[in-house]
């Protein structure tokens, strides 16, 4: 067995894997042929379109030496000053293209050639050690989030320095502005090799000495690898046939400043943060294939939408493409390189699957970007008129890249991932506010104070995202008790059925300080498997996490929860939990709550609390929240309510099609005698003609279940309330009571509630 790195020293060289990339995306644009600085220089230089495509396709070509390289690099005893040497020479030659301005105009495109050929070999020869480095190091658990964050600090360094460099271009005279670039570049190129000669490398099982032949042919035995090596290599050839014309269209074309094309690329680049964040969860929680799967359907519309960009409509189309593109290149980046982590076995010599894969691409870089040049020669200047629109030489080659998209489209169904959910699975998680998750997003990622992330939090849950769930488990183990809690309400409200055992952890844990927020979350997702660890919370003597635990399981429901929730209500009074016992238990229609929650009542001096006990009550007798939204009134504003509620109670008497006319006529009098005394301010006599009314209910057999449990409920309650609160929630609650009484009389034996 391969050693390992210590967990210390991984972790260092996982910030070192970051800094060396970041270094390396500052040295990138001067030498990446697709760049826009690069464009600009061979442009300057006197290098044609074709030219410049050419020299894509022959460096991307480079890339199929690490099946070569790689082979020879295995028996290096010092892979990481291998590394060093051979990296820093590579930056030396691609560096050294700015003295091609010393030169006379017919030199200058072969010897910007040979450089910039040797410098690409060199670095290909690198790329197989150090993705294998990497592939070491990374841990199993998170190389989907891992790979994505490494990403996302590149991008985000790329963005701000290539928005720097343009506007320097855009105001630098001659080609004092390419001078410095490329001086700026060398010397970060360097320093990225420099901080491999300090970042701890881990050794690796050694595999036994075999033919080049078959040491190269042994990973393509994996069908898994063998598909994901075809797939990337079309999806690499679609992309390099259009992506060394996008500058040369915009510069040349377009007529656009070096600003404005910075300000498109890191619009572009702005979507691949983004995208980095947002699939590498997702890769990691759902898989890789439905990632590729998706993302290559935008894929295939980026190039279009550049091909149709016309004199009125590139202002739209062309930041919307770029935007487009930045999203589907991060997400296919981040899945493609994790699922490979996932086929190549960690531990072991992987040089030359890496070196294969690469050279997959670089082969399809190579073809691709070769096309696109040859078609751009043979269109010469004259461009093609396509439905009646006139499309320039680059517009064209965009529409070649439309149609090449159309072979990875196929590939992606094929790819091998067994664990890995739908892409319609995947693609359901993007509902909700987008907009506001990525807003508390990224505040959250920013934010210092604990009392920020929790607000972030707050907003991502609300969002009602499906994305924001994994961020919110995880804050489940913050330092910041706001946070926290805020993570399991936010969950709750998430309806995240995923972080149900997460939940019953903190619920289970006896020093966890978020037990009634888990307890609450548990509730609002509402999964019945979680009816016993709730039970046990209910059974403690904590008040707050009782509370919280019959809370949800009133949201939970079904017959043992409300078994649980009526028996606590029998015996002795628990006054730190019977209001909130009363209130979930109500919300469960066990009509034995209405006498045990009104025997508990006088037991009760706190409005606060005699109202939610009396809710819970009304709640059971099937009147929602109505007595807090009319207790909740005050004066005239309640007086105004009571009115028509009062004459709809009449109403309802009178036309009761379960009762006779009789029973009827008398019931809706004693009701008109209880609206008299409610309009005369005469408390006393509603009590006692509300008692009448519903003593005359309890001798109707046909009146039902429900209105028998309110006509005992009027009863229990005038019989015991004090006088002095009669005038208050009294009249509330005669009031609610009698008008469930009255809906379920009109009811009984079939008959329905009239309309009124």
């Amino acid at each position: 067995m391969a050693e390992v790195l210590s967990r210390q020293r991984a972790a260092h060289a996982l910030r070192h894997f970051i800094l060396i990339g970041a270094l390396w995306s500052i040295y990138g644009p001067g030498v990446f042929i697709a760049s826009s600085v690069f464009t600009g220089y061979a442009l300057s230089l006197g290098i044609s379109e074709s030219q410049i495509a050419f020299l894509a396709a022959g460096t991307g070509l480079m890339g199929a030496t690490q099946a070569v390289t790689a082979y020879w690099t295995r028996r290096a005893r010092d892979r990481r000053r291998l590394c060093f040497i051979i990296g820093a020479t590579d930056i030396c030659c691609a560096s050294s293209i700015i003295f091609a301005l010393l030169l006379p105009p017919e030199f200058r495109f072969p010897f910007v050639a040979v450089l910039l050929f040797i410098a690409y070999t060199l670095g290909n020869t690198v790329n197989p050690m150090f993705a294998n480095w990497m592939a070491t190091v990374i841990p199993e658990d998170v190389r989907a989030t891992y790979v994505a964050r490494r990403m996302f600090v590149l991008t985000l360094v790329s963005v701000a320095y290539l928005f720097v460099v343009s506007r320097w271009l855009d105001t630098a005279q001659g080609s004092l502005g390419f001078i410095l670039v490329y001086a700026i570049g060398w010397l970060t190129g360097l320093g990225g090799y420099v901080m491999v000669l300090l970042t701890p490398m881990p050794p690796v099982e050694p595999e036994e000495p075999t033919s080049y032949g078959r040491s190269i042919l042994s990973p393509l035995r994996n069908r898994p690898f063998a598909l994901l090596s075809v797939f990337l290599g079309m999806w690499t050839l679609a992309m390099a046939i259009a992506s060394p014309f996008y500058s040369v269209f915009m510069l040349r074309y377009l007529h656009l400043s070096y600003t404005r094309i910075a300000v498109y690329s890191n619009l572009s680049l702005g979507a691949m943060l983004l995208g980095y964040r947002m699939f590498g969860a997702l890769a990691e929680r759902h898989g890789c294939k439905p990632i590729v799967k998706l993302l290559i359907v935008p894929a295939v519309l980026v190039p279009f939408m550049w091909a149709v960009a016309g004199d009125g409509t590139w202002p739209v189309l062309v930041p919307m493409a770029c935007v487009l593109s930045g999203l589907a290149v991060s997400g296919i980046q981040v899945a493609a390189s994790a699922l490979l982590y996932k086929i190549v076995p960690a531990g072991r010599d992987n040089s030359l699957s890496f070196a294969i894969i690469t050279s997959c691409t670089a082969l399809g870089s190579f073809a691709g970007a070769m096309g696109g040049g040859l078609l751009k020669r043979l269109l010469g200047d004259q461009g093609w008129d396509l439905l009646g629109h006139s499309l320039a030489p680059p517009q064209v080659v965009f529409l070649a890249s439309a149609a090449a998209y159309l072979v990875p489209l196929l590939l992606a169904q094929l790819l091998v991932e067994p664990e890995a959910q739908t892409a319609v699975g995947v693609l359901a998680q993007f509902r909700g506010n987008l907009l506001g998750l990525a807003y508390n997003y990224i505040l959250y990622n920013l934010a210092r104070e604990g009392r920020t992330r929790a607000v972030a939090l707050r907003g991502m849950a609300r969002s009602h995202s499906p994305l924001a769930v994994a961020k919110l488990a995880e804050s489940l183990d913050d330092v910041s008790p706001e946070v926290r809690h805020e993570a399991a309400l936010g969950l709750g409200e998430a309806r995240a059925k995923d972080a149900v055992p997460r939940l019953v952890e903190q619920l289970a844990d006896a020093g966890s300080d978020i037990r009634p927020e888990a307890a609450e979350a548990l509730g609002q997702i509402g999964d019945p498997t979680v009816i016993d660890p709730l039970q046990k919370a209910f059974e403690e003597g904590d008040p707050r996490l009782r509370a919280s635990a019959a809370m949800a399981l009133a949201e939970i429901g079904g017959p043992e929860a409300g078994e649980l929730l009526v028996g606590a209500l029998e015996g002795p009074v628990d006054r730190a939990s019977f209001a909130a016992v009363v209130d979930a238990a109500g919300r469960l229609g066990d009509l034995r709550v209405v006498a045990r929650g009104l025997a508990g009542l006088p037991h009760f001096d706190s409005p606060v609390l005699r109202m939610q006990i009396i809710n819970g009550v009304c709640r059971t007798l099937g009147e929602r929240n109505h007595f807090y939204q009319l207790v909740s009134r005050r004066g005239l504003d309640r007086s105004a309510l009571v009115e028509p509620m009062m004459k709809r109670i009449v109403r309802l008497f009178r036309r009761a099609p379960g009762l006779g006319a009789s029973e009827r006529t008398e019931l809706a009098a004693v009701a008109q005698e209880v609206a008299h005394a409610i309009e005369h301010d005469d408390i006393g006599a509603m009590a006692d003609r509300a008692r009448l009314l519903a003593d005359r209910v309890a001798t109707i057999d046909r009146a039902g279940e429900v209105a028998l449990a309110g006509a005992a409920a009027i009863r229990s309650y005038v019989d015991q309330v004090p006088a002095d609160r009669l005038a208050d929630e009294g009249v509330v609650f005669v009031v609610v009571a009698l008008t469930s009484l009255a809906r379920h009389i009109a009811r009984a034996r079939g008959g329905k509630e009239p309309i009124l």
